[in-house]
């Protein structure tokens, strides 16, 4: 956001049946404002990955002042309790701190003091389905400056355990409710934790049961709220972290912060041509790694697949970086990526399109090195109109020497001539540099070539950086790898990844 907003949150919304849901099961619910909304819900709940952030504190040391005017009267221990829920998590860095009495504490949109107060006039909880709101003040980047607790004063506020069954529906003043309970379930509000995806669940504080006592004790799933919080925007973090392999299946690396050791980070995957960085995605260091036996645990590694990511699989290079989330700084050095890079273009075709005699087959192919090790993911062969799928054919990948490395069956496209270039799959096999490898496939009845001098020949060696294609090879008969060198493009071509 881009000014100071204030939005209202409500407790009770007093909507449909009581459902329920396991719990752990809601640790992604953080708000997020669409807008400078006025109001917000359970929809609102976004992970804790979520791209665009979410609402959060920068400072995890706040104090808290109830106005003892009204119901507020005798509620000392109920809200001292509710304040102690969330500061005694156990690995966490939050601190409500009870402030006292204060009779002016009020509903203020930016007076610097959180306050909790009772009344019956709020133009947004004086009615009946209403048992309390919390008013936020938000600023830039969704960072919460201020927060007050308004609590409807046609309600009952117990702190003797007592409740009107059924209080969560709302729908009549005079209900009993726990005011420990629906305290705490503010206080989340106040931290930048929405409901639960499903709101009537009975799992967690931060759901519709918040005015019974059972709200006052948090859940697994609320403690994994606050957590994803402290770990996503830390307060003054001292990071330790290297991005260690990235690859086209997997990104891979470790993130710590020395002044948190108990802290998981998160980290975001970016990519950068110069253009400054995009985001990819963003990852929980979490994980175990045998490498980080020094730390005071090993939990601390992270694994991000870019599969999702599609603009990576365009056959170019990409910087591709990893940084501190609620940091920025960078974790460790950046790498260069290419992902499905074809040796051939599709836009390559034969010249011509031979005719085998009946009863004879071939095996073709073409002999290709890189500049820089990677994998080979894919063999692939232009099919000539006519040569059809059966029998099946086999595409395979060789050593200069005759080993065969890896192979599988690849079928004509499935267009109307059933022509042009189809690729399969393979166990991603790595190459060396500057190596002769060898690609080839099995032809029965129509051949595609370009022969010596003609257009799209091997004459001289065709470049597709990293890849260059060094010319073509044949063998009568189909299986062994084919060893007769030739200047004509057979048109078989590999997939080339970079990691």
């Amino acid at each position: 956001m881009s000014r100071t907003t204030r939005l209202l949150l409500f407790a009770i919304a007093g909507l449909g049946a009581v459902g329920s849901v396991p719990a752990h099961a809601q640790d992604w619910r953080m708000m997020y404002f669409q807008s400078q909304g006025f109001q917000t819900n359970y929809d609102d709940g976004v992970m804790c990955t979520d791209p665009r952030g979410f609402a959060h504190r920068t400072n995890h040391a706040m104090t808290w002042y109830l106005n003892p005017s009204g119901q507020g009267w005798g509620k000392d221990a109920a809200i001292q309790g509710a304040l102690s829920a969330w500061t005694n998590v156990a690995n966490a860095d939050f601190d409500l701190a009870w402030g006292g009495w204060d009779w002016y504490a009020g509903y203020e949109q930016n007076d610097g003091v959180n306050a909790l107060v009772w009344r019956n006039d709020d133009p947004f909880c004086n009615q009946r389905s209403c048992g309390a709101l919390t008013s936020l003040l938000m600023g830039p980047d969704l960072v919460i400056q201020e927060a007050d607790i308004i609590f409807n004063e046609n309600q009952q506020w117990m702190t003797d355990g007592q409740f009107t069954y059924g209080c969560w529906m709302g729908g009549a003043t005079g209900i009993m409710m726990d005011t420990q309970g629906i305290a705490t379930h503010e206080l989340g509000h106040a931290m930048g934790i929405a409901h639960p995806i499903n709101e009537f669940t009975t799992a967690a504080t931060m759901g519709t049961h918040a005015c019974t006592p059972d709200a006052r004790s948090l859940e697994g799933d609320d403690v994994d709220a606050l957590r994803c919080s402290e770990d996503r925007y830390p307060v003054s973090p001292s990071y330790q972290g290297a991005l260690q392999s990235v690859g086209c299946q997997e990104i891979k690396g470790w993130a710590y912060n020395a002044n948190q050791s108990y802290q998981r980070s998160y980290v975001e995957i970016d990519e950068d041509l110069g253009g400054g960085p995009s985001l990819l995605g963003i990852t929980h260091a979490d994980l175990y790694s045998p490498l980080l036996g020094g730390l005071p645990d090993p939990y601390h590694a992270f694994s991000y697949s870019p599969t999702g990511n599609r603009q990576l699989y365009d056959g170019e290079w990409h910087t591709i970086s990893a940084r501190y989330s609620g940091n920025q700084a960078n974790v460790g050095f950046s790498y260069l990526l290419m992902c499905e890079h074809k040796m051939f273009p599709e836009s390559m075709g034969p010249s011509q399109q031979l005719a085998i005699p009946e009863g004879e087959s071939y095996e073709v192919g073409t002999t290709f090195t890189s500049d820089y090790a990677g994998y080979i993911s894919q063999i692939g062969y232009y099919f000539a109109y006519g040569e059809s799928a059966a029998p099946s054919h086999t595409v395979k990948l060789w050593t200069e020497s005759g080993q065969l490395l890896a192979s599988a069956a690849v079928y004509p496209p499935v267009n109307q001539l059933h022509s042009g270039w189809a690729y399969a799959s393979i166990p991603r096999v790595h190459i060396d540099a500057n190596t002769n490898y060898r690609a080839s496939v099995d032809t029965y009845e129509v051949q595609s070539k370009s022969p010596c001098g003609e257009q799209n020949s091997l004459a001289s060696p065709y470049v597709s950086s990293p890849l260059t294609a060094l010319g073509g090879a044949w063998k009568t008969g189909v299986g062994q790898m084919p060893d007769v060198g030739s200047c004509s493009n057979f048109f078989v071509s590999v997939t080339y990844e970079s990691g």
